[in-house]
């Protein structure tokens, strides 16, 4: 996963999709990413205002690739 990758990730239930907008390496040499999610209404209104911060980084087991090819098979 790189910086312009297209990923998804699952929450409680909830499908996002994003692009990978930044990427570090994490002190636990974990690889870290900030993600620009998109239409991402029913995360903003359904988990977010339980959440007790918001969260802006995700470490790279949390996202997966999206395959784009698979996708236009479905």
């Amino acid at each position: 996963m790189n910086v312009g990758s297209n990923v998804y990730m699952v929450f409680q239930g909830i499908l996002r999709f994003g692009t990978i907008t930044k990427k570090f390496k994490g002190p636990d040499d974990w690889a870290y990413f900030s993600v620009n999610w998109v239409e991402d209404d029913q995360y903003k209104k359904n988990v977010e205002p339980f959440l007790k911060r918001e969260k802006h980084l995700y470490r790279g087991d949390e996202l997966s690739l999206v395959d784009a090819d698979r996708l236009s098979r479905v």
